[in-house]
């Protein structure tokens, strides 16, 4: 594994040069325009992946850090349709909920890149 710090948007890695990315509570803060998934998909292989947590809105009601800088929370629905517009949005595409301890609720999307 390789950690890598940079922006969303401008990842500094060659193009189908990964095999899996993952992204766990940050997509509230992409841009509706989907640019950083499209950064993510560019870099990915074919046949590589991303997976995706995030947490469900019905869950962030009662968290601190929803504010100004959030772009956008998510429900199933919504995800779903964010990631079918983004660059991913003709790959496969799975969204399930998971459950999580204190009544929170999930999202966790994979997508696998054709």
């Amino acid at each position: 594994m390789k950690l890598i710090q940079g922006t969303f948007e401008c990842l500094s890695l060659e193009s189908a040069s990964v095999d899996k990315v993952l992204a766990v509570n940050v997509i509230y803060f992409c841009s509706p325009d989907g640019t950083a998934l499209a950064e993510a998909r560019r870099v990915l292989r074919p046949g590589g992946a991303m997976s995706i947590y995030a947490t469900d809105c019905s869950s962030m009601r009662w968290l601190q850090f929803i504010g100004p800088e959030t772009q956008q929370t998510f429900d199933r629905k919504g995800l779903g349709d964010f990631l079918q517009r983004s660059a991913f949005g003709s790959d496969h595409i799975d969204i399930q909920t998971v459950r999580l301890p204190f009544g929170f609720r999930g999202l966790l999307a994979r997508l696998r890149k054709r």
